[in-house]
Formats: C-alpha cells, sequence, structure tokens
C-alpha cells in the first residue's frame, strides 16, 4: 500500500497498525487512578502489588502499551479491538443455561485516556465483550469514545447500524472499515439467533455464523452489497475489514492449537477478498497467532488477540507472553509464520501478570527502546479528553440501584477501604426505600433467588435496617430531605454517641456470616449464622420450606423453619422447631396457611448481584450473591 501511493506522487508512506483484542479492565484498570467500583477486583490487585514492588505505585494509562507506543505512534491510522467496555454499568449479561456470562470485562470511562495515549484512531466493537453489561455498558462505551475522539465500528442499535463502516480520510485517501464477529454472548434466542447479533430490534453486533455455510454465504451477500453501495456514494481507495473470529471452533477445540489457520477461516477472508472486494481481513480474537497470508492486490491477516500488529509485510504482534515477529517463512500459500520471542518463563510467572508489568519489563527484542510515551501527536485527542474528564468528574446523584451495587461491589474489599468505597448507611438506605414497591421484572425474582439446580443460590447478608429506621428514611424521602446529607448536629451527635449510627441500619458482613440459601427445585430455605467476629467455630442454622405463590405476579416469599441446628467446633445438635401436639395437628398446613400469616419477605429487587428485602416486621436487609 505504501509504494503504491508514492508512485501516484504523494510521496508519504501510509502506515496501518493493527492490535488485537485489547483489554483494560481487571487488574489494569484497578491498577490505575481510575477504576470501577469492584471490592474483588481491588483486594486482587492489592495483594498483586504486595507481591510485586514495582507496581506499588500504581499504573499510568501510558505505562499499559510499553514499546508499543512507540510503534503506534507512527502509524497513520491504529485500529484494535476493544473487549473491556467502558461504563461503570454493574448488571452484567446473561449467559446459555440462564445465568450470567461467567467471563466480563470493563472497565473505568475515564481509562479511554489509555487508547489515547497509544494514538488508537477507531476500534471495533464486533467482538464477545462489548455487551457484557448489556447495552447500557455499550452505549457508555460509545459515549467515553466519542468524548476522545476514537471512532468505533462494527455495533449498534440495529443490524444496518452495525454494519455500517468508518470512512477514514488518510494522505488524500479514503479508508473504509468494517468490523465482523463470530464470537458473541453464548445466548440463543427463540429462533435459535445469537442474543448479541444486532437485527431490526435490538442493538448489538455485526455478528454471523462462521461455521455454518449458510451463514457464511448470507454475511458475504450483506458484505457485498454494503461495499457496492459504498464505492456507489464515494471514491474509496482501501476496504478493510476486521474479524473476530472467536476462540474456539464448532467441536470445541481452541482455534490457536497448533498455529495453524483453520480451513474455514481461511477460506472466508478469500471470500471478502474476491467476492466482496476488500483489500485487506484483520483478523483477532483467537487467542494464539495463526499466521498472515498475502495475495495478489490484497492482503489477509489473522492475528494475534493480546497485542498490536503492523501489517501487510513483516511487522511486530504483541504476544501474551512476549513478543511476535511475523516474518516470511516458505510456503505453498504464502503463509507468513510468526517467531516468538518470549521475555518471560511460564514455569517462573504463576498469574498472567503481562498486562501489568509489560512496561517495566527491560527486555525487548530488536533493540527497542523501553517505555517510550509519545505525546506531541496527540495534543488535540487529549483536548477532546480533558472535556470529557470535566463533564464525566461532575458530581452525578447515583440512582437507587448503583447505590446498592456499589455497597455490594465493595464486598470482598479490604476492611480499610471499606469506608470509601461503600456508601453510607444513610444513603444505602435511603436508595432501598427509594426502589419501587411493585418493581418491574418482579416475575423473575424467583429464578434469580433461587434457581440453578440444587444446593439453590447462597447469599450473604451485607446490610439490615430496622423497622423504625426504614420508616424515618420514608418520612425523609416524602419530604425531600436526602437522609444522605445529614446535617451538623447530626454529625456531632454521631461523633458524641456513636450508637445513633444505628438509626441508618447498619452493614453486618464485617461482624457476624450470615447466609441465606434458596433452592427452587426442592423449596427449600436455609437461614443461619455460619460466623462471627472471624470466629467459624459456632454455627447456627434453620432449615424448611418455603413458598412463592404466583411468582408472575407477586415477589413475596414465605417461609417456616422446622429445623434447628446448632453446631460448637466438632459437637452439633439438631432440634424440632414444630411441636407434635393435638392443638398442632389442628393447625393448618404450612401449603395451606396465607402468606400474611407467616414469616415472609417481600422483595423490591433480585439480580446477578444483590437481593433487597422487606420482613415481615417492616425491616429491610440488603444481600450480596455468593460466587
Amino acid at each position: 500500500m505504501a509504494a503504491r501511493l508514492r508512485q501516484q506522487g504523494r510521496g508519504k508512506e501510509l502506515v496501518l497498525a493493527f492490535g488485537g483484542d485489547v483489554n483494560i479492565g481487571g487488574l489494569i484498570d484497578q491498577s490505575l487512578p481510575q477504576s470501577v467500583p469492584d471490592g474483588r477486583a481491588r483486594a486482587a490487585a492489592k495483594r498483586l502489588r504486595q507481591q510485586h514492588p514495582l507496581l506499588q505505585r500504581g499504573m499510568r494509562t501510558a505505562e499499559l502499551w510499553g514499546d508499543c507506543a512507540g510503534i503506534l505512534g507512527e502509524a497513520s491510522i491504529t485500529v484494535v479491538s476493544l473487549v473491556s467496555p467502558l461504563t461503570l454499568h454493574s448488571q452484567r449479561s446473561r449467559a446459555t443455561g440462564g445465568g450470567f456470562k461467567p467471563e466480563t470485562h470493563r472497565s473505568h470511562p475515564l481509562n479511554v485516556e489509555a487508547l489515547v495515549d497509544a494514538n488508537i484512531d477507531l476500534v471495533s466493537l464486533a467482538n464477545g465483550h462489548s455487551l457484557d453489561f448489556r447495552e447500557d455498558g455499550l452505549l457508555d462505551t460509545y459515549e467515553a469514545l466519542d468524548a476522545a475522539g476514537i471512532r468505533h465500528m462494527g455495533s449498534g442499535i440495529d443490524r444496518a447500524t452495525a454494519l455500517r463502516p468508518t470512512v477514514i480520510s488518510a494522505l488524500g485517501r479514503k479508508l473504509a472499515f468494517f468490523a465482523l464477529s463470530a464470537a458473541g454472548g453464548g445466548l440463543r434466542d427463540a429462533a435459535g439467533q445469537e442474543m448479541w447479533a444486532a437485527n431490526e430490534q435490538r442493538a448489538g453486533i455485526a455478528h454471523f455464523e462462521l461455521w455454518e455455510d449458510e451463514g457464511r454465504a448470507e454475511i458475504l451477500a450483506e458484505m457485498a452489497h454494503e461495499v457496492r453501495e459504498l464505492r456507489a456514494a464515494q471514491r474509496i481507495s482501501l476496504v478493510i475489514v476486521s474479524v473476530c473470529w472467536g476462540t474456539h471452533g464448532p467441536d470445541g477445540r481452541p482455534l490457536a492449537a497448533g498455529g495453524a489457520v483453520p480451513p474455514v477461516i481461511r477460506q472466508f477472508a478469500r471470500s471478502l477478498v474476491t467476492e466482496v472486494g476488500v483489500q485487506l481481513v484483520h483478523g483477532h480474537g483467537t487467542g494464539g497467532a495463526l499466521g498472515l497470508e498475502l495475495s495478489p492486490g490484497a492482503g489477509a491477516i489473522v492475528s494475534r488477540r493480546d497485542g498490536p500488529s503492523a501489517s501487510p509485510g513483516a511487522g511486530v504482534m504483541g504476544s501474551r507472553w512476549g513478543w511476535a515477529s511475523a516474518t516470511p517463512a516458505s510456503s505453498e500459500q504464502g503463509l507468513l509464520e510468526p517467531q516468538v520471542y518470549d521475555d518471560v518463563d511460564e514455569e517462573d510467572e504463576p498469574l498472567p501478570l503481562d498486562e501489568l508489568l509489560q512496561s517495566l519489563r527491560g527486555k525487548r527484542p530488536d533493540g527497542l527502546q523501553s517505555d517510550y510515551v509519545p505525546s506531541a501527536y496527540r495534543a488535540h485527542r487529549l483536548a477532546a479528553f480533558g472535556r470529557y474528564r470535566a463533564l464525566a468528574t461532575a458530581a452525578r446523584a447515583r440512582t437507587p440501584i448503583e447505590t446498592i451495587h456499589a455497597a455490594a461491589a465493595a464486598e470482598g474489599a479490604a476492611e480499610g477501604e471499606l469506608l470509601a468505597t461503600r456508601p453510607a448507611p444513610a444513603e444505602l438506605l435511603a436508595a432501598i426505600v427509594a426502589l419501587d414497591a411493585r418493581p418491574a421484572g418482579r416475575e423473575r425474582f424467583l429464578e434469580e433467588l433461587a434457581g440453578g439446580g440444587p444446593p439453590g443460590q447462597r447469599w450473604r447478608l451485607l446490610y439490615t435496617a430496622g423497622a423504625d429506621a426504614v420508616s424515618a428514611a420514608r418520612k425523609a424521602c416524602r419530604s425531600a430531605s436526602s437522609p444522605s446529607s445529614p446535617s451538623w448536629q447530626d454529625g456531632l451527635s454521631e461523633a458524641v454517641l456513636p450508637w445513633t449510627k444505628l438509626k441508618h441500619g447498619l452493614y453486618v458482613d464485617q461482624l457476624v456470616t450470615a447466609i441465606q440459601r434458596f433452592d427452587s427445585s426442592t423449596f427449600e430455605n436455609e437461614n443461619g449464622i455460619l460466623g462471627v467476629l472471624g470466629v467459624d467455630w459456632i454455627r447456627l442454622t434453620v432449615h424448611g420450606p418455603f413458598k412463592w405463590p404466583q411468582p408472575e405476579k407477586r415477589a413475596i416469599c414465605a417461609f417456616q423453619p422446622t429445623v434447628m441446628k446448632l453446631s460448637l467446633g466438632p459437637l452439633a445438635w439438631e432440634f424440632p422447631m414444630t411441636a407434635e401436639t393435638a392443638a398442632a395437628a389442628s393447625t393448618p398446613s404450612f401449603d395451606e396457611q396465607p402468606v400474611t400469616k407467616l414469616p415472609f419477605f417481600k422483595f423490591v429487587l433480585v439480580d446477578e448481584l444483590v437481593a433487597v428485602a422487606q420482613g415481615r416486621s417492616g425491616g429491610v436487609a440488603l444481600w450480596v450473591r455468593m460466587k
């Protein structure tokens, strides 16, 4: 491509840099100045910093790229696949089987600065993680990228938008970028279609069925139509397609096993070139280097997942444990096999620390300078990012559900970090009483709370407030005086009389380990205390049936303890809680008794993270789902 532009008198090289899947979530996110509220990830990052002193000071966004920043800074256009949505949204997408997607990524929206540092011009959102946190997370990602001046492709509010190309001008020429994905969220709708696939009724990604003949034929026809329409509307010099192949084939085997390009992928990439009119196919998301193929007049690349690659011709691709340099090798297909230069011995590196330690390693092939951070080329993009930072850091009131999720996300953090990460009890109680008494989606509460088969779902008690505290919070809410902002008199009284803080409820997870277990397959409930002040040899639990009349309409769960179990270390006792007397025999059975005559919970929120309910006495409780 560069030689062709010189022959046409342009006198400059057009350098395109391509990266694989870029993930700035997880431990990376937690090591940056801004991070999502995730107590477990924060605790893991803290342990990691204790093990590796070089990480004690934290990291700056520019340091994530190491030497790659210098390489990418020299490119005319840089393209990567972003697999960590930039969002504070906490509700994960569902996966096959009714649970939630187990592997999810997200990063704080302000960490879009990491993409600016690497001179990223364009990101593909057609991959298996863009909707990890549902459409809300995808929309947040759009907002962050747009504010930083970074273009995106491969997703949209409908199928037409997801397939729409992004056109970028460089050196007086127009380049059109499309993005497709064979990977998705894994959940199928009633018609058997991938739920993340954008169509006329739903937002999503430009998904296609790679392993089905009909699926490949359909997407090739769609792409051919899009390219014809595009070329008819404007003069396009190059058409480039970025494709996320996915990590596994239809047989469940990893695609990158052995390093050979699967025939289906090779033929599909060639079809994009020969049938659609694409000049360059940028593949990624396989979890390993698959090689590079050059065709007359066009190039088809199948690249590494975890890093940048320069193409066509010899270039550099990021490797999970080091660096890979693509160099020519003799092959009838013209395949360029990657040569991998490992910087780290996997046996000596028990944790995947490459993302965090990448900028701190000094060893690099070919004498590349370590920790090079470009700056001059990105002034206009940093200005846009500065405006976004000013908007994002402005005070914004959290919704009730966001406040509750923030409290749950802090669960598991180190004790000293809890006060700084979780909402104050007054703010949390105000959020709970602000929830709708007849919540939308309550028909799913039973499955969320107790589904999944034996032994059911376990929930740990995080916070509780008595009836008086709830009543006072409701009055304050009605009078428009927020209990989350107490007056100076309240602050003084709480400092002098600490027990007055209980008027807003209490976080109990640092005091007791209280567990609820619900199993909808047997309609059995277990409730008890499994530890006090860190001592776990004292256990007291009660067991019994529960019922949930009309779950499609109501969110009330009634229960009746029948057995109490007590254990003190190795000693254990079991006591029945129902008397077998003549009076008891005349009492209606549990199934016959109305809910109002039994202990019950009225649930106002149940999702993949938390459960919130009001008891018969008028108090409220917040539980966190246990993994």
